[in-house]
């Protein structure tokens, strides 16, 4: 071993003959990691590797120490005999000559993101940081899906609470949904704000004040002017004098400052545990549903695993928030606590700052309320960005939704919209599968749903949410009602693919019956789509023979594509079938115009009936 100086790398990285890591792209070679460093905090460093997402990689780890062990993101959800989990439950991977598939066919894609390796061998700990790249879009373009999310509803963007080997956590200022937020910051604060509360439990501030009881004449030891002056008035306690004494007061400002602040925090850990128990739900119905098709795709059993260790996690956090619960619980039942009054406050007393018991809690309180704060994030509690599939599938949703705004459309109830949903109050905001936004302009309504699922038969339709039924492919990412003076007019279907043109549509493939699976659902969602409410049918009108007979108007297939020489639009007559390049941060005027033809159509179709 021998260290390696480089001018442009400001932590010292070593270079080790023990230690071999290479990086292969469909199993050739792509490059060796030659920098490891003794440092863990070196994410700003040069990186040691880098990966792109949905590219077939493999990573092979030697090493002449055969206990030595490689940690890195990723490993978690894969199953290879290589793999083994430590004493602390951690999978890592174990030297060998045969690579390890990172991401292969149908795997559950690695996310876009700085993220820090570490090996351990010979009693040495090494830090390796590597980054992921997206790969359809750019950068910037990935920040900008990520940023139009959170601008819709706080914390959209984020995935999973897990835990993953990542000091790019600990080193970048996380903005977490708001909950969230205000948990991490209980928890940093928890350590100090216990010792605080123990302390002031045994020995809380007081102040000796002169107060008065009724005592029998033959017991008064004290008496002031103002025994003298209840002896001149009568008295319902003859035998009695009013005498003064020394009491303890407890109800100081800084005490009713610490009552405040618990019950907040107690309440905030309620809400987290009742968030919680709805992360945990969402997690158990999708886990089910996903293994209705468990057998189809290594993805997906993937997928399965990575909300399978969330679930667990989340378990973990359930017994952290109730042991902290315990722990401010405890101050409750100080012998001095309920004399403790409810006044308004008017100021924020001397002692609240002077003293550092109550300055813990003081500082807790003022991060709490603030609504952005530095948070570091130690490696139990993380979190990370959803897959970039996911991003763009959501990016493209609330993006076509926005269209529909400045077009004149007013939502009017769904999703966010619904004032008993606020999302502030949620652990990770979530945009359910089947949500529908329903968007009012003039005597024109449209039901803009999310992932919806549609019926395979008419006798499970109704005309206010499911108007339509269709074949297998059932389930299209984007789906639009029309309905215009409430007669349902039609629909338009979109799905967002987050891949290139060719990985979905070979036009040299369309009149074959070798059509890939993509394909044919592209074409299906017009084909096989009907209704029995189109045009007001179910009233007695049959309009269907002088119009289009399927109600779908037309099917879009929304990509996103970062090279501009790969770009292409095509529509498919027949078919309907209309695909459109989209990315984040670029002009989509073609977008615009042909939903403004759509809209139109939809608006005007009746006139013509």
């Amino acid at each position: 071993m021998v260290l390696h100086y480089n001018p442009t790398i400001s932590k010292v990285a070593v270079r080790l003959d023990s230690l071999e890591i290479s990086i292969l792209y469909n199993g050739t070679l792509h490059n060796k990691v030659e920098l490891f460093y003794t440092d863990e905090d070196v994410l700003e460093e040069k990186l040691s590797f880098e990966l792109t997402e949905n590219k077939f990689v493999s990573i092979q780890f030697q090493a002449t120490d055969k206990s030595a062990r490689l940690y890195m993101y990723g490993l978690e959800s894969l199953s290879d005999e290589k793999l083994e989990v430590d004493e602390d439950g951690e999978v890592y991977l174990s030297p060998s000559v045969n690579p390890v598939d990172l991401y292969a066919k149908d795997y559950y894609p690695l996310i876009p993101g700085k993220y820090l390796a570490k090996v351990i061998s010979t009693g040495f700990t090494y830090f390796l940081p590597f980054c992921v790249h997206s790969k359809q879009v750019t950068e910037d373009q990935l920040e900008i899906m990520k940023k139009d999310l959170e601008e819709v509803v706080t914390g959209l963007a984020i995935d999973f609470v897990k835990k993953v080997y990542s000091a790019a956590d600990n080193s970048m200022r996380a903005l977490p949904p708001q909950l969230l937020r205000q948990f991490m910051t209980i928890k940093k604060h928890y350590p100090s704000v216990m010792a605080a509360l123990s302390d002031i439990y045994k020995k809380a501030n007081y102040r000796i004040r002169k107060d008065y009881r009724w005592t029998k004449e033959n017991h008064a030891s004290q008496i002031d002017q103002v025994t003298v002056r209840t002896l001149q008035t009568r008295s319902f306690h003859e035998g009695q004098l009013l005498t003064p004494f020394s009491a303890i007061d407890y109800d100081l400002p800084e005490n009713r400052w610490v009552k405040f602040i618990i019950r907040n925090v107690l309440t905030l850990l309620d809400q987290f545990v009742d968030s919680l128990e709805i992360y945990k739900n969402n997690l158990v119905q999708d886990i089910e549903k996903l293994g209705q098709y468990k057998s189809i795709q290594e993805s997906t059993r993937r997928e399965i695993i990575e909300k399978e260790l969330v679930l667990t996690y989340l378990e973990e956090y359930s017994q952290l928030v109730h042991r902290m619960r315990i722990g401010f619980q405890m101050i409750v039942h100080a012998p001095w606590y309920q004399e403790i009054t409810n006044k308004a406050f008017t100021h924020v007393p001397h002692n609240l700052l002077s003293d550092s018991r109550y300055r813990a809690l003081y500082q807790l309180h003022r991060h709490l309320k603030e609504e952005e704060i530095d948070i570091f994030i130690d490696s139990s509690l993380t979190y990370q960005w959803k897959r970039t599939d996911k991003l763009y599938e959501m990016w493209g949703f609330i993006h076509i939704l926005k269209l529909f705004i400045h077009m004149g459309f007013q939502p009017k109830s769904g999703w966010f919209y619904n004032r008993s949903a606020q999302d502030n109050s949620l652990l990770i905001p979530h945009l359910p599968s089947g949500e529908q936004v329903i968007m009012i302009r003039d005597d024109m309504r449209i039901h803009y749903v999310y992932d919806g699922v549609l019926p395979l038969a008419s006798n499970q339709t109704n005309i206010d949410n499911l108007p339509l039924y269709m074949g297998k492919h059932n389930r299209p990412d984007t789906r639009v009602d029309f309905y215009k003076k409430d007669v349902y007019v039609g629909s338009l279907i979109i799905d967002f693919k987050y891949r290139p043109m060719n990985n979905f549509w070979r036009s040299s493939l369309q009149n074959s019956m070798a059509r890939p699976r993509e394909m044919e659902q592209l074409i299906a969602y017009k084909r096989d789509s009907n209704s029995k409410f189109l045009y007001g049918e179910e009233k007695g009108r049959n309009f269907r023979e002088m119009h289009s007979p399927r109600p779908v108007r037309e099917v879009w297939a929304m990509y996103a594509e970062a090279r501009e020489d790969w770009k292409n639009h095509l529509f498919l007559s027949d078919d309907k079938l209309r695909i459109i390049s989209m990315n984040p941060g670029q002009n989509h005027t073609e977008v615009n115009e042909h939903l403004g033809i759509i809209i139109n159509f939809m608006d005007n179709i009746l006139d013509h009936l």
